[in-house]
């Protein structure tokens, strides 16, 4: 994740394309502290006090323009953990999700 709160697809060391909400807005306000993949959906975690779930099929099925490599995407499910609460929080919600 980028300190703008939007997530990156990297294929080895190059970026392929950026993944963001509907509407150019970034997957989290802010730094996204926690990525983890598991069961088909990666779990996002940012330091705006939200987890995310994305759909790892939506994204890898993925075709951007090589001039705008930026994927939208609706989460599959939000949970709001506590706005502005420290990282560590959130760090210690995702596992248990």
């Amino acid at each position: 994740g980028t300190e703008g709160g939007r997530m990156l697809l990297w294929d080895g060391n190059l970026i392929e394309f950026e993944i963001s909400r509907p509407g150019g807005q970034p997957c989290h306000a802010g730094n996204i502290e926690v990525l983890r993949l598991e069961a088909g959906v990666v779990m996002s975690a940012g330091h705006d006090g939200v987890v995310r779930t994305w759909d790892v099929s939506l994204i890898e099925a993925a075709e951007v323009n090589e001039d705008e490599p930026i994927f939208e995407i609706d989460p599959l499910s939000e949970q709001v953990v506590g706005d502005g609460e420290a990282s560590t929080m959130i760090i210690n919600m995702v596992p248990a999700l």
